[in-house]
């Protein structure tokens, strides 16, 4: 569905009647591929700070915090994990499994080679994964393991367009236009709002302080680019090469995303990843059309769609959960025209619109940064 700009539920006052849905719609099909994918949000923001509530699982696996030797009998896990006596371990690329038998602050007493299994050197930083908890017969409830929720929230950002023409331009016909000088300036400086949101959704940032603006600070949306951190692959060597798509993929899959399903990209990566399948094509001698494009990227970890965004930094390849954003808003904000009091012989008016990205879970999405551009 194309973005209209305005929340499904919201309630439109006439002060969008002279702005339609349908200019809108084409707007947004020809010029803002990321709002169309994620289309119209189902409730607009409500205040300048939205909020939304993010949950997770309890971690099943973690990075050994120091070595672990054949013969050592403690394990020690961070902070963040919680270990109980009866859970049995197992180490990437490891056939030993582990018993912890007791815990005491961040340290598991296990006993190694459970099972019948041989023991092995556990290195500094190897995942150890989790299997289960092997519970006592009759025995007590163990420790409750609900983890607290966490309050994430985002800022809205004004987009605003100023229209000017003067009393003549507003009057005579103008060759080329099918419509009044005003009205046509009007769709391009609309057009040019919704080209900037996608820009900065893609690519903008929150202030360094004051965060819910002032009188001297703007709000401003902290983009998609922004906002990835924890899923960041900086590309090395030569061009492009398909294990380092499948790659992130798979890093993605282990952080838990399995519904990533846009890959947003520049001309110059777009064509980088079109070329990877050159070598292995072949053409008859009456083909007559050269087709050298890669719309869906079918990895071992999920099918994304391969989306051409002009305002993707050239350096980088963004993956992206569309299910996990939204842009909302400000109740009564979409964009729309507000005609402003003139002191001359001109009309006057402005194209107003406040927005605020809700990204979701940012574990979920991913970047390679550092590739080749030209």
């Amino acid at each position: 569905m194309a973005f209209t700009g305005r929340a499904t539920y919201d309630d439109f006052d006439s002060i969008y009647d002279d702005v339609t849905p349908d200019l809108i719609a084409m707007i947004a099909r020809d010029e803002t591929p990321l709002l169309d994918i994620i289309g119209d949000a189902d409730y607009p923001a409500l205040s300048t700070k939205h909020e939304w509530i993010e949950d997770t699982l309890n971690p099943n696996r973690f990075a050994s915090q120091s070595q672990a030797l054949i013969g050592d009998d403690t394990i020690d896990f961070p902070s963040n994990v919680i270990l109980l006596v009866g859970d049995l371990l197992r180490a990437e690329s490891s056939n030993e499994r582990m018993l912890v038998t007791a815990v005491n602050g961040a340290e598991a007493t296990v006993t190694r080679g459970y099972g019948g299994t041989t023991q092995e050197d556990i290195a500094d930083g190897q995942i150890i994964n989790i299997l289960g908890n092997a519970a006592l017969e009759g025995g007590e409830a163990g420790m409750s393991l609900e983890r607290a929720r966490t309050r994430c929230s985002a800022y809205s950002q004004i987009f605003t367009k100023t229209v000017k023409v003067s009393g003549t331009a507003a009057s005579v016909k103008i060759y080329g236009t099918p419509q009044d000088e005003y009205n046509y300036q009007l769709q391009l400086r609309l057009r040019e709002a919704l080209r900037d949101l996608e820009n900065t959704l893609v690519n903008g940032v929150g202030p360094a302080g004051t965060p819910q603006g002032s009188d001297t600070v703007r709000r401003t949306i902290h983009g998609i680019d922004a906002q990835i951190v924890a899923n960041v692959a900086q590309h090395t060597g030569n061009g492009l090469d398909e294990s380092e798509l499948n790659a992130m993929m798979k890093q993605l899959w282990d952080a838990g995303s399995k519904n990533v399903d846009v890959m947003l990209v520049n001309g110059i990566q777009k064509r980088a990843i079109s070329s990877l399948i050159m070598d292995g094509r072949g053409y008859y001698a009456d083909d007559s059309v050269l087709k050298n494009m890669v719309g869906v990227y079918e990895s071992d970890f999920g099918i994304v769609r391969v989306v051409l965004c002009r305002w993707v930094a050239e350096d980088q390849i963004l993956f992206l959960d569309s299910n996990r954003m939204k842009v909302l808003p400000v109740k009564g904000r979409a964009f729309h025209h507000k005609p402003l009091a003139g002191t001359g012989d001109y009309l006057l008016g402005q194209v107003v619109g406040e927005y605020v990205l809700e990204f979701r879970n940012e574990n979920a999405h991913g970047k390679i940064t550092g590739l080749p551009t030209s």
